[in-house]
């Protein structure tokens, strides 16, 4: 794997707390980064790099016009089609805490290159961290409000916008997406991705069988939908429990719903916090629509944390899962302690491979809590992953690995 750094990496910067990755490039979040105050937080934009050639070529790095400290700026990113979309969760423009995103011209070709297109600023309240997740698909942009009070505390939401620049209502806001069935604390849209018309939502909080276990939902947000910003499924893990977290990651491609449940106990064994993730039919008018495809887990039987499923991604019939809780062996030398690990999973139902691991990948250096795996993106044939505590370069200056698999099957 090859890292990544930004050119003025600084201590305790956090680059790495989160990635995307769309067509040869690699949009990556520094939330602790200090150019507009303590923890106002930034994102940049890099070539991919290759295995043989340089660590990415930096592009440009971006900031908010109006960005201040504690905003967290970067602590989610997406990029797609030359539009890079931005959280920053800790914004208080509509007060303390109720966030905010932004959307930028990603697109090196373009003459507004690194310019700020569009504040997305929903309604909102204190405390609601509006961009805590975000996701890009087809112009629209998705973005998360965990903390957002609806007719309960911290129930959760997500909210709609425009991105696509050539719209007349570009920038503006489409829908407001809540749950059926959502409650107090569920904190619904701590996760969000969307694809082909469906967003999908976690609610890691969620009581569906114990305080904690967590929950997903698929929503329609195809605007020529008839059923436009509807509710159209709920998924649960089958064996979840009491503080499993299931959707505190989650990621939808190719007709699948990937939900990612990091602190899992698999019933069994004695291990604790070791994680799973979880694949459904995301297909509306499928025969299996809703239904668990498969389980990904992890291989060991041992007590321990692993939080495997901590973050995920789906691309092309793969699922990279992060697990940054894991130890990793380091030559001569014992295990580092949480330096964390990577794992891709077959994630295509027409593979004799299908729910089979498929690669494995930790910091070629690894140390003492790194989190390798804290953030995480696959895309056509290229992983990203986010290290946002390494201290190689910086201490908790952070760095993201970055690898072309290609030759996947």
């Amino acid at each position: 794997m090859v890292p990544v750094v930004p050119s003025d990496l600084a201590v305790d910067q956090r680059f790495g707390s989160s990635v995307s990755v769309d067509s040869g490039y690699l949009l990556v979040g520094s939330m602790a980064d200090d150019d507009n105050g303590n923890w106002s937080g930034s994102a940049y934009l890099f070539e991919v790099p290759t295995d043989r050639g340089p660590a990415g070529y930096e592009l440009v790095k971006f900031t908010a016009n109006n960005g201040k400290a504690s905003d967290y700026f970067g602590e989610s990113v997406a990029l797609q089609d030359g539009i890079a979309l931005i959280g920053a969760s800790g914004n208080d423009a509509l007060g303390t805490s109720a966030g905010c995103a932004y959307l930028f011209d990603g697109n090196p070709g373009s003459p507004t290159f690194g310019k700020q297109l569009a504040w997305l600023l929903p309604t909102g309240n204190a405390n609601d961290w509006i961009g805590c997740s975000v996701a890009l698909d087809s112009g629209l942009a998705l973005v998360g409000a965990k903390g957002a009070n609806v007719g309960a505390a911290s129930r959760g939401a997500a909210f709609l916008f425009d991105a696509d620049p050539g719209s007349p209502t570009f920038g503006k806001q489409m829908v407001k997406l809540t749950a059926s069935d959502g409650g107090g604390g569920h904190l619904l849209g701590c996760s969000v991705s969307i694809a082909g018309g469906l967003a999908l939502l976690g609610a890691s909080n969620a009581t569906t069988a114990g305080g904690n276990t967590g929950a997903a939902y698929l929503f329609d947000v195809n605007p020529s939908s008839p059923t436009f910003g509807v509710q159209l499924a709920k998924f649960v893990a089958r064996n979840g429990g009491s503080g499993d977290k299931f959707g505190f990651s989650v990621s939808l491609s190719d007709g699948g719903a990937l939900v990612g449940a990091p602190y899992h106990d698999r019933p069994g064994f004695k291990s604790r916090d070791e994680g799973a993730a979880y694949l459904f039919d995301a297909v509306p008018g499928s025969a299996t629509f809703g239904g668990l495809l498969t389980d990904f887990l992890p291989a060991h039987t041992f007590p321990h944390h692993f939080s495997l499923g901590y973050t995920v991604s789906l691309d092309s019939g793969f699922a990279a899962l992060g697990s940054p809780r894991e130890d990793c062996p380091k030559p001569g030398k014992w295990n580092t302690w949480k330096a964390g690990t990577a794992y891709i999973f077959d994630a295509d139902t027409g593979s004799p491979n299908f729910s089979d691991p498929h690669s494995k990948f930790q910091n070629p250096n690894p140390w003492y809590m790194d989190y390798f795996g804290s953030s995480i993106c696959i895309q056509d044939g290229v992983l990203a992953v986010g290290v946002p505590k390494d201290d190689t370069w910086n201490y908790d200056g952070g760095s993201v690995f970055v690898t072309r698999l290609v030759a996947l099957r």
